[in-house]
């Protein structure tokens, strides 16, 4: 910036002077041709150097900003001085610089570009130029290198673009990069930008500066370093296996599938070379879509093999198989970069569940424990046990007294369980892949109650005077050795049988009666005893009553003084 701007600025003015001249002419430029634009310079795509225009963060008022940030960039000397213009449409700076800066925004958008105050000065970026994502190294690619000088006030002057090795000024120039320009003197308003550039070759993966060398008098806008085509050689790996492991021992086979996807051309990559610990017998190259060799030329498809060593226990018991194959070559430029593919491959431990077939349990009394249905199940031959498998139940039994407790494998029958055959579906898994199962059916098996009916008898019953209660079924009857009761049983006539008349029974309460004026005689019938929990167990006895007749008793009769010859009709009464 001159010395009329730096007293504008000590006294806190902008400088501002009006001109109505527009128009664009040629500038010399040191060793190479351009054009003076009158801001058209156009905005380059995928720019790698940042904060290019001095927009990030914008200063808050027109014209001058001294001491205003630029970071990323770095000055030498000076101060920086980032001057905000709108293309002439709210704000006109004079003669102090350009109306616009060097991107083309139209005007009334706010704008921004870079004046150094203080005298000549150099300033400047460091980066590292992008690799290849994939790790790869790419082979050196062409660069354009881009940016915009102005002058100021009426003065002319000269400044220098560069991109150097290494971090800041004093590295070596990378060749054809150095770029000068010599302004002559604009002393009109509305000042235009001369863009200079380049084409250059950088390393991918090597740090430059971007270098901007200028005297009092210039202005810089709109740094540029945009790439061209990063051509990256790859290789993109695969490794699968149709084996599935069950024990220690056993051994996997492997496929391998190397393509070569260099992009955005092709690379051939030699001497393409495949290692995996996993496998006992070399990897073998089976098929290739161009050539049976070690050479991947471009898009090429090759597929190898190899049998794996054998499975260790801890590989069993961690319940998986884990490696990584390693691709290395030598491509035809550039260098490649890890070329790996892993797999794990889940082990399958064999698992086996029996059916299980506990005693047979009398369902009045019920068992807590019937056993557990691990018994005989197997996990990688050993027995199972609730450390090692999961069990589930698949479908429980028909009756809730009859249940399977997960937590622990047992098998138990509630008290009072009618009888039947009940079954439960279960499944047991493995604890580390709970996708390996097996599954199988606990049959239990539940008993009615063994009843005894004894039969009844009684005799000494009096015909004429009867007897209402004068006997009770029940009596010496017994469910599961117990006497039979009111609550454990039931009561009915036998099927096919028939109470006497001379009798009366009653199923409520097992009384057998005999009613009065019965002649002497044996009344029977049968009657059927049932298990109250299990109504179809029944059984049948008989229930017997001996009516005797009235006992006679016969005296001597006698009469006297009877008139023979006259006789009598009621001598006496026998």
């Amino acid at each position: 910036m001159g010395n009329s701007g730096q007293k504008a600025v000590a006294q806190g003015i902008n400088s501002v002077r009006k001109s109505r001249y527009r128009g664009s002419k040629l500038i010399w430029l040191a060793g190479i041709s351009a054009t003076a634009i009158c801001a058209t310079t156009p905005a380059f795509a995928q720019n790698i150097i940042a904060n290019p225009g001095f927009e990030d963060g914008p200063p808050p008022r027109f014209g001058n900003n001294i001491g205003f940030p630029v970071t990323p960039w770095i000055l030498t000397g000076g101060t920086t001085n980032v001057v905000k213009v709108d293309g002439g449409a709210t704000f006109n700076y004079g003669i102090g610089g350009p109306n616009s800066d060097a991107s083309g925004r139209p005007a009334g958008v706010r704008q921004h570009y870079l004046d150094i105050a203080g005298g000549s000065a150099e300033f400047y970026q460091s980066f590292t130029v992008p690799n290849c994502s994939n790790g790869a190294s790419a082979p050196p690619a062409q660069y354009t290198l881009r940016g915009a000088f102005s002058v100021r006030e009426t003065r002319g002057g000269i400044g220098s673009l560069s991109l150097r090795q290494g971090t800041g000024i004093t590295g070596t120039a990378v060749t054809g990069s150095l770029l000068s320009v010599n302004l002559p003197a604009d002393p009109t308003v509305n000042k235009t930008w001369s863009t200079v550039n380049a084409t250059v070759t950088l390393t991918p993966g090597q740090t430059y500066s971007y270098v901007v060398k200028m005297d009092d008098f210039l202005n810089f806008d709109e740094a540029s370093l945009v790439p061209g085509s990063l051509n990256c050689p790859a290789v993109t790996l695969s490794k699968s296996t149709a084996s599935v492991p069950q024990k220690a021992g056993d051994t996997l086979d492997y496929v391998f599938k190397a393509v070569n996807t260099s992009s955005p051309t092709s690379i051939d990559v030699n001497n393409f070379v495949l290692t995996d610990p996993k496998c006992a017998t070399a990897i073998t190259l089976q098929s290739a879509t161009t050539a049976l060799d070690n050479n991947l030329t471009a898009t090429e498809v090759q597929i190898y093999t190899c049998t794996s060593i054998p499975v260790t226990q801890a590989e069993i018991d961690a319940r998986k198989v884990d490696n990584t194959v390693t691709g290395t070559g030598t491509p035809a430029s550039g260098t490649l970069g890890p070329t790996t593919a892993a797999l794990s491959t889940p082990v399958k431990v064999r698992i086996s569940a029996d059916n299980e077939n506990p005693p047979e349990i009398n369902g009045v009394i019920g068992n807590s424990n019937l056993g557990s249905v691990l018994d005989g199940d197997l996990i990688d031959g050993n027995a199972a046990a609730t450390a090692d498998v999961e069990i589930s139940i698949v479908n429980p039994a028909s009756n809730a007294g009859v249940k399977l407790d997960p937590a622990t494998g047992i098998l138990s029958v509630a008290p009072g369980t009618p009888a039947g055959t009940y079954t439960i579906d279960y499944k047991i898994c493995d604890l580390k892949d709970r996708t390996n199962c097996a599954t199988a059916t606990a049959k239990v098996i539940v008993a009615a109650s063994p009843i005894a009916a004894a039969p009844d008898t009684v005799t000494g019953i009096g015909g004429v005077a009867g007897n209402p209660s004068a006997l009770n079924v029940l009596a010496g009857d017994t469910i599961n050795g117990a006497p039979a009761t009111l609550t454990n049983a039931t009561l009915s006539v036998a099927p096919g049988s028939t109470v006497p008349e001379q009798l009366t029974f009653d199923p409520a309460t097992g009384v057998v009666g005999v009613k009065p004026g019965t002649p002497a005689g044996t009344y029977t019938f049968d009657y059927q005893i049932c298990e109250t929990l299990n109504p179809a167990n029944c059984k049948t006895a008989t229930a017997s009553v001996i009516v005797d007749a009235a006992p006679i008793v016969a005296t001597n009769d006698s009469a006297s003084s009877i008139n023979g010859a006259a006789g009598a009709t009621a001598v006496a009464n026998a």
